[in-house]
């Protein structure tokens, strides 16, 4: 059986996942590398076919009884009357362009710089040993939340280091948000990173 959730934000879409997955759950590195986005496998002994896939707009929820949840991201839209249109903006970038070529902007034309988006999961748990990631979670545990997002550039920036990906600039759009495993001192955080490469000659 399959059932369908609307919510308007990723942080009320794993809240609502955390109301109906069954267990404790943690990031599963092997699924996530074979599919090719995050997956969260169930952290209870035989539970192998309780995961959650991470689509980017909704959550899949695949349980062992058979059932499939998914929980869509549907963030509200507000569009005020005097916002341009799809055709209006067209022709500002055609202008725009037309200018730039004939020399005309007045400026320096910036062109937009490719970017990488990077999903981090740390994790807090009495079944996972990495000492130096606990360390990390208890970190953003104790800070605020401006601190928080200082950290998980830090993060972030040492992460691509250590990747040997060269980055020009790193932002956090999407600030670290704690999930409770609702058993004492197991918890994760995740937060997402915009990540701009180097410019090298």
């Amino acid at each position: 059986m399959t059932k369908n959730y609307t919510v308007k934000s990723t942080c009320e879409a794993w809240n609502k996942a955390n109301e109906i997955f069954p267990t404790d759950y943690e990031r599963d590195n092997q699924r996530s590398e074979r599919a090719g986005y995050p997956v969260y496998s169930s952290t209870a002994e035989g539970r192998w076919y309780d995961y959650i896939c991470d689509l980017g707009d909704r959550l899949e929820l695949n349980l062992s009884n058979g059932d499939t949840v998914n929980i869509w991201i549907e963030a509200e839209e507000t569009e005020a009357d005097d916002q341009p249109t799809e055709a209006e903006i067209q022709q500002m970038v055609a202008d725009t362009h037309t200018a730039k070529e004939a020399g005309k902007t007045g400026f320096t034309h910036i062109e937009p710089q490719a970017a990488t988006i990077y999903h981090f999961c740390v994790m807090h748990t009495d079944y996972d040993g990495n000492a130096a990631e606990h360390a990390m979670a208890e970190a953003l545990d104790r800070s605020d939340e401006f601190m928080r997002v200082q950290l998980a550039s830090d993060y972030a920036a040492s992460w691509c280091d250590a990747n040997g990906i060269l980055w020009g600039s790193i932002e956090i759009f999407h600030k670290p948000y704690k999930y409770d495993h609702h058993r004492e001192g197991n918890y994760h955080y995740v937060f997402t990173a915009i990540v701009t490469p180097r410019i090298t000659k």
